[in-house]
Protein backbone atom coordinates (compact mmCIF):
# COMPACT_ATOMS: atom_id res chain seq x y z
CA UNK A 1 0.00 0.00 0.00
CA UNK A 2 2.56 2.44 0.79
CA UNK A 3 4.73 1.72 -2.50
CA UNK A 4 1.26 1.94 -4.52
CA UNK A 5 -0.10 5.78 -2.57
CA UNK A 6 3.65 6.94 -3.41
CA UNK A 7 3.67 6.32 -7.05
CA UNK A 8 0.22 7.20 -7.44
CA UNK A 9 -0.36 9.90 -5.97
CA UNK A 10 3.29 11.31 -6.78
CA UNK A 11 2.82 10.15 -11.07
CA UNK A 12 -1.17 11.18 -11.40
CA UNK A 13 -1.81 14.21 -9.09
CA UNK A 14 2.11 15.45 -8.42
CA UNK A 15 1.53 15.31 -5.10
CA UNK A 16 5.07 14.16 -2.94
CA UNK A 17 5.08 13.87 0.92
CA UNK A 18 9.04 14.38 0.73
CA UNK A 19 9.96 10.61 2.21
CA UNK A 20 10.87 7.20 0.88
CA UNK A 21 7.74 5.08 0.62
CA UNK A 22 9.45 2.46 2.65
CA UNK A 23 9.87 2.51 5.94
CA UNK A 24 13.89 1.74 6.47
CA UNK A 25 12.96 -1.52 9.15
CA UNK A 26 9.94 -3.12 7.84
CA UNK A 27 7.94 -3.69 10.39
CA UNK A 28 4.56 -3.43 11.15
CA UNK A 29 4.60 -0.46 13.16
CA UNK A 30 6.98 1.17 10.73
CA UNK A 31 4.38 0.66 8.06
CA UNK A 32 1.65 2.20 10.16
CA UNK A 33 3.75 4.76 11.24
CA UNK A 34 5.54 5.56 7.55
CA UNK A 35 1.63 5.20 6.02
CA UNK A 36 0.08 7.71 8.74
CA UNK A 37 3.34 10.41 8.20
CA UNK A 38 2.98 10.25 4.20
CA UNK A 39 -0.51 10.95 4.30
CA UNK A 40 -0.68 13.82 6.22
CA UNK A 41 2.00 14.88 4.33
CA UNK A 42 -0.73 14.49 1.25
CA UNK A 43 -3.34 16.02 2.76
CA UNK A 44 -1.67 18.77 3.63
CA UNK A 45 -0.37 19.43 0.05
CA UNK A 46 -4.17 18.66 -1.12
CA UNK A 47 -5.82 20.96 0.91
CA UNK A 48 -3.32 23.81 0.11
CA UNK A 49 -4.89 23.85 -3.34
CA UNK A 50 -7.26 25.79 -4.99
CA UNK A 51 -10.34 25.09 -7.07
CA UNK A 52 -8.79 25.88 -10.23
CA UNK A 53 -5.99 22.78 -9.41
CA UNK A 54 -8.61 20.61 -8.97
CA UNK A 55 -10.16 21.44 -12.30
CA UNK A 56 -7.15 21.77 -14.27
CA UNK A 57 -7.07 18.13 -16.58
CA UNK A 58 -3.79 15.95 -16.27
CA UNK A 59 -3.07 12.58 -17.54
CA UNK A 60 -4.48 9.60 -16.70
CA UNK A 61 -3.48 6.59 -18.36
CA UNK A 62 -4.36 7.03 -22.01
CA UNK A 63 -6.76 10.12 -21.56
CA UNK A 64 -6.78 13.44 -19.48
CA UNK A 65 -9.26 14.16 -16.82
CA UNK A 66 -9.48 16.48 -13.53
CA UNK A 67 -8.08 16.25 -10.52
CA UNK A 68 -11.19 15.94 -8.66
CA UNK A 69 -12.06 13.24 -11.21
CA UNK A 70 -9.11 11.26 -10.44
CA UNK A 71 -9.29 11.82 -6.88
CA UNK A 72 -13.28 10.23 -6.78
CA UNK A 73 -12.32 7.66 -8.91
CA UNK A 74 -9.57 6.43 -6.78
CA UNK A 75 -11.60 6.80 -3.05
CA UNK A 76 -14.22 4.24 -5.22
CA UNK A 77 -11.63 2.23 -6.60
CA UNK A 78 -10.53 1.69 -2.85
CA UNK A 79 -13.73 1.37 -1.06
CA UNK A 80 -14.27 -1.40 -3.85
CA UNK A 81 -12.00 -3.46 -2.78
CA UNK A 82 -11.78 -2.63 0.52
CA UNK A 83 -15.09 -4.65 0.34
CA UNK A 84 -14.28 -7.04 -1.85
CA UNK A 85 -11.74 -8.32 1.23
CA UNK A 86 -14.78 -8.08 4.20
CA UNK A 87 -16.68 -10.45 1.52
CA UNK A 88 -13.59 -12.60 1.50
CA UNK A 89 -12.77 -13.24 5.02
CA UNK A 90 -16.67 -13.32 5.65
CA UNK A 91 -16.48 -16.64 3.35
CA UNK A 92 -13.44 -17.61 5.63
CA UNK A 93 -15.35 -17.01 8.78
CA UNK A 94 -12.55 -14.76 10.19
CA UNK A 95 -13.06 -11.76 12.45
CA UNK A 96 -13.84 -8.69 10.76
CA UNK A 97 -13.15 -4.91 12.38
CA UNK A 98 -15.58 -2.21 11.12
CA UNK A 99 -14.30 -1.02 7.89
CA UNK A 100 -16.61 2.17 7.45
CA UNK A 101 -18.48 1.98 10.86
CA UNK A 102 -20.66 -0.10 13.06
CA UNK A 103 -21.68 -3.29 11.15
CA UNK A 104 -23.52 -6.42 12.12
CA UNK A 105 -19.72 -8.12 12.14
CA UNK A 106 -18.75 -5.68 14.81
CA UNK A 107 -21.87 -5.44 17.01
CA UNK A 108 -23.49 -2.41 15.30
CA UNK A 109 -26.65 -3.47 14.80
CA UNK A 110 -29.48 -1.28 16.05
CA UNK A 111 -30.69 -3.78 18.58
CA UNK A 112 -27.08 -3.55 20.21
Amino acid sequence: QCLSEDLWFRSILGIDPGAPPLPDKETRIAFILRYATDSAQRLQKLSAQDQGWWQEEVPFFDTRRSRAWIMVRRIAHTAHHRGQQTALLRMLNREIHSTYGPTADTGGLPRN
